[in-house]
């Protein structure tokens, strides 16, 4: 018998342990081999999830506008009112667009309140109201505003259908736009100095308030500055300086500026006569709707000055004034009526042309139509009609309708249509010998020698009342 020693034993550990290594592979490879599929489905081992928080978008434009116009920034409030009104970016939504521009212009945002004034003015997002226009428009000159400034001095200064116009109102708003450097409400203050409305007339202001204007580039303020120099108001005449005033007005575009120094061109007033120039200026005057120009240009086709004579040609440009409003063409439309010149004559017409232009004020317009009652042309004879035409001539400072009524109060009523009055008579002789006529100095002097020194001393003082009466009319 084989004896079993402990080297024995572990002989026999190591083939046991051996023996069940090899049975456990064979038992692997028929378990692998028969049931691949039960190995894929294993699942493999999972990644760890990380979790990220999510970063908020920025907020939007009208995100943060809406945020700033809620804290109370009214520039906000109102970029964000005109963004709603149009739909900028953001859904249309006129009704708090109006919120929010309301809210901005009542906290003084400028821009707001001339957006308002505009939108009541117009009838745009809200419903028209002039008296809402008004009000924000108030508002915003009040707060220093110069557009709207300027605009209520020409409210006030021409009035319109829902606003009258009020001198003062203007002087007022004119001049706070004209001390903030507007050559056109420079302008406008000048010419309320020189008309006397809504202040004291004065002409050394309205020539200074001019001269600014005028500096400034105002081209209607050059033209006024040649009308001072030409007429002496303000200033002593002088009419190179008109001219050239004249010239500026002109050579900046201003209509009635060409007119007047196409004049002085014509007749050498001021400037070197040039015939050429003077037509081109007048006819870019009269092109562009200026109806003085339109009856130089008449005046000229009349005495063919610069042109070849016309009276056709010169009867076509004095009705196309008459009918732009010129006075001085219609009295002269009715001269051509009367005598037969450039039209068939017609003596009704004439009266007509005549009349139309008295009624404006016209003082030659009054004597000539006083000459035709009293001639008994074109209307019926009369001569107390006469009368009162001529000293309404006579007053407005026409010096031959002045030796009419002198005439007039020297014969009395049943030659002259007024009543006899040698004082009368002797205080218009008195007036018309002072410009040089010798007629009337010497029917002053046979008043003189017939009656008495104190007759002679309250005609006098007659014709210092006269005086005071005629400066009064001419200063209206």
């Amino acid at each position: 018998m084989r004896e079993i020693n402990d080297e024995s034993v572990v002989s026999y550990k190591w083939a046991f342990i051996g023996f069940a290594g090899l049975l456990a592979l064979v038992a692997a490879a028929v378990v692998f081999s028969g049931n691949e599929e039960a190995v894929s489905s294993i699942p493999p081992a999972k990644a760890p999830v990380v979790v990220v928080p999510e970063t908020p978008p920025p907020p939007t434009r009208h995100q943060l506008r809406v945020k700033h116009a809620e804290a109370g920034n009214v520039a906000e409030q109102f970029a964000l009112a005109q963004d709603l009104r149009s739909g900028n970016n953001v859904p249309k939504d006129v009704a708090e667009g109006n919120r929010w521009m309301l809210r901005s212009a009542e906290q003084g945002h400028l821009p707001a309140m001339k957006q308002l004034s505009e939108d009541y003015l117009k009838g745009a997002y809200f419903a028209k109201d002039t008296e809402l226009h008004l009000s924000w428009l108030n508002k915003a000159a009040e707060a220093g505003d110069l557009d709207s400034r300027i605009l209520l001095a020409t409210y006030f200064h021409n009035g319109n259908d829902f606003i009258k116009a009020d001198p003062k109102e203007c002087m007022k708003w004119a001049k706070l736009a004209a001390m903030s450097g507007s050559s056109w409400a420079q302008n406008i203050v000048g010419v309320l100095y020189a008309t006397g409305k809504g202040v004291v007339q004065d002409y050394a202001e309205a020539f200074k308030w001019y001269r600014m204007a005028a500096e400034n580039g105002s081209s209607a303020a050059q033209y006024n500055m040649g009308l001072r120099y030409q007429y002496g108001q303000g200033v002593a005449v002088d009419l190179k300086q008109a001219a050239g005033w004249y010239e500026k007005s002109a050579r900046a575009g201003f209509n009635r500026g060409c007119g007047k120094y196409g004049y002085a061109l014509m007749h050498g007033q001021g400037v070197e006569a040039n015939l050429v120039e003077g037509i081109r200026y007048t006819k870019i005057a009269m092109e562009a709707g200026d109806s003085a120009a339109m009856n130089s240009l008449g005046f000229y086709y009349e005495k063919g000055l610069g042109v070849a004579k016309d009276m056709a040609e010169a009867t076509r440009y004095y009705r196309m004034a008459a009918d732009a409003g010129s006075d001085v063409a219609r009295c002269n439309l009715g001269n051509c009526y009367r005598f037969g010149t450039g039209v068939i004559k017609d003596e009704e017409e004439a009266v007509k042309w005549y009349r139309l232009s008295s009624d404006s004020g016209y003082a030659t317009a009054t004597y000539n139509l006083a000459g035709m009652y009293d001639a008994g042309k074109g209307v019926a004879r009369d001569r107390v009609e006469a009368g009162r035409l001529y000293l309404k001539a006579a007053m407005k400072g026409y010096v031959a309708a002045q030796k009419v009524m002198a005439k007039r109060y020297a014969l009395g009523h049943e030659l002259g249509g007024v009543a006899l009055d040698l004082k009368e008579a002797y205080a218009w002789h008195n007036i018309v010998a002072a410009t040089g006529d010798e007629e009337a100095s010497k029917s002053r002097a046979a008043l003189e020698a017939s009656e008495k020194p104190e007759w002679i001393a309250a005609a006098q003082k007659r014709t210092r009342e006269l005086l005071k009466e005629l400066e009064a009319i001419k200063s209206k």
